[in-house]
């Protein structure tokens, strides 16, 4: 009579055990993948995410979705006696929204930026939640 065993299957599976179907079996397959990914979104770019294979094969889908982009020019004679420069909204590859700044001191620029910068990351956020409530959209999956 044959004994039946209780113990559970002991095998160690490293990344998730073997690949099925569409996953990658070399890192060169799956840069190649990554890269037509990509492609098929149109030209590169900063300001949104792109596709990009972790450890194991893992799939990301990361990057910004809104960006912050400023310069300031300090006080010389060439750029004149103030700190002057913008603060630029980006969504996308789509630029919303510009705000100008020109302050006496280095002092007033950091806070006035800074201010403005925390103040729209707010109204984002706010308008974000709004979205997402009002689609109904919580930790839904498609």
């Amino acid at each position: 009579m044959e004994q039946k065993s209780n113990r559970r299957d002991s095998r160690i599976i490293v990344n998730g055990g073997a690949p099925l179907r569409d996953c990658p079996v070399s890192w060169d397959v799956a840069r190649v993948r990554q890269d037509m990914a990509n492609a098929e979104r149109g030209v590169e770019s900063a300001h949104r995410p792109m596709w990009e294979w972790d450890s194991g094969f893992k799939l990301d889908y990361d990057g910004p979705i809104v960006m912050l982009s400023s310069r300031f020019y300090p006080p010389k004679t060439h750029y004149g006696p103030t700190w002057e420069g913008n603060v630029k909204i980006v969504v996308g590859d789509t630029l919303l929204h510009t705000k100008q700044f020109d302050c006496e001191t280095l002092d007033e620029l950091k806070r006035k930026v800074e201010e403005y910068v925390s103040w729209f990351q707010t109204k984002i956020e706010e308008h974000v939640e709004k979205i997402v409530k009002s689609e109904n959209i919580g930790n839904q999956t498609t």
